[in-house]
């Protein structure tokens, strides 16, 4: 057992004893984590969401994409942890980190920057992320947050599906 959730639409019969369609989340550990694709896998679609920034900031960017790949090939998974909020005054409010997926050639397939700090008073909202920047700040007399930050409660879903039955020649 991987430990994968797992459902079994979008397989067809022939599938079926090969792979089964499931998703894998990961959440904020502070490590770089292993995927592994399951035998019979085809396409892995991947949703990255970036944390939200401290001191009611900004919400991390979500970025999803479908992604063709080999049974057995290994995908390395690092999720953005959510920025700090300090007291009130303090001026110690982080940006959110952001979550990456690379393929084993160190290819980056997905990034979802993390949100913006809020302001240290909190009278307003951080600016969301961006795919390839976090959001700002909202008031003034504030640290921005962003790429610097100390990352964010983000995650990232992996889901693999079956590939399709061959067609017929004519």
């Amino acid at each position: 057992d991987d430990g994968n959730t797992t459902a079994l639409d979008g397989c067809d019969a022939t599938c079926l004893s090969e792979c089964a369609a499931g998703s894998q989340t990961f959440n904020f550990t502070g490590a770089i984590e292993t995927f592994v694709v399951p035998t019979g896998c085809s396409r892995i679609t991947i949703t990255a969401q970036g944390a939200q920034g401290g001191g009611m900031g900004g919400l991390g960017a979500s970025m999803t994409g479908t992604f063709t790949l080999t049974a057995g090939d290994s995908l390395s998974v690092l999720v953005g942890e959510e920025g700090l909020t300090e007291a009130p005054g303090s001026y110690g409010h982080s940006g959110g980190g952001g979550s990456f997926v690379v393929d084993a050639a160190g290819t980056l397939l997905l990034a979802a920057g993390g949100g913006g700090a809020g302001d240290h008073n909190m009278t307003g909202l951080g600016g969301p992320g961006l795919t390839t920047e976090a959001g700002g700040a909202s008031g003034d007399g504030v640290i921005l947050g962003g790429t610097g930050g100390n990352g964010g409660q983000g995650s990232a879903s992996l889901s693999c599906g079956c590939g399709g039955a061959g067609g017929g020649g004519g």
